[in-house]
């Protein structure tokens, strides 16, 4: 029950149900990493991550994006149309480090395995930055075998430096604060070049906030 407690304080979601959804490894799937994250908005910093997550495992990774929602208690302000149009963008910019990116359910491991098995992948890895590692970790520990991951599944670790001035520290609030600031330079600094033109789209929802 501890070890339990502490995933769910670390990753600050109630991501764990009574039931696991237990789903079939599928002959013939691609092998590819899992990343979750919330991408509020996607930033030069997210792309640098799946550089080195296909870098280090030589895959393609999966991308699970948390839904955004007009509730600001929820902290997902982009979403909707605009959400879609950004998502639709990164994958098809960068489909030769992105299998795919699909709405996910936070870091449900179970949930986004299946998802994944049914979209023709196999979860080989999931990607993270140092300070989810301990509970992915014990996330695959306590749900591995039940969920049929492959005996050599990991957990790959990225280099992140969120204090860094370069592109590792780029983060999607610090992103957010420019579009606010309507620092346009500055954001243009931090997000792929192809969101450059959804400046206008991104501030029309954050101010409205």
């Amino acid at each position: 029950m501890m070890v339990m407690e502490t995933i769910k304080r670390v990753l600050k979601e109630n991501v764990f149900d009574e039931a696991v959804m237990v789903s079939e490894p599928k002959e013939g799937a691609v092998p590819v990493n899992i990343m979750v994250g919330r991408f509020q908005p996607f930033t030069i910093g997210h792309l640098e991550c799946l550089k080195q997550a296909a870098q280090k495992t030589g895959r393609k990774t999966m991308v699970f994006v948390s839904k955004g929602s007009p509730d600001p208690k929820k902290n997902k302000p982009i979403y909707g149309d605009v959400q879609d149009e950004m998502i639709s963008r990164i994958k098809n910019g960068y489909s030769d480090i992105i299998a795919d990116i699909v709405y996910g359910n936070g870091a449900a491991i179970d949930i986004n395995v299946a998802r994944a098995r049914l979209n023709g992948y196999e979860p080989i890895s999931w990607v993270t930055g140092k300070d989810h590692e301990t509970a992915y970790r014990n996330m695959v520990k306590i749900y591995g075998e039940q969920l049929k991951l492959r005996p050599d599944f990991e957990v790959t670790i990225l280099d992140r430096d969120p204090d860094s001035d370069d592109v590792t520290g780029v983060s999607a609030t610090k992103v957010r604060e420019a579009i606010l600031n309507g620092n346009k330079k500055e954001f243009l600094r931090m997000v792929p070049a192809e969101l450059h033109d959804m400046y206008d789209a991104f501030r029309e929802i954050l101010i409205s906030k």
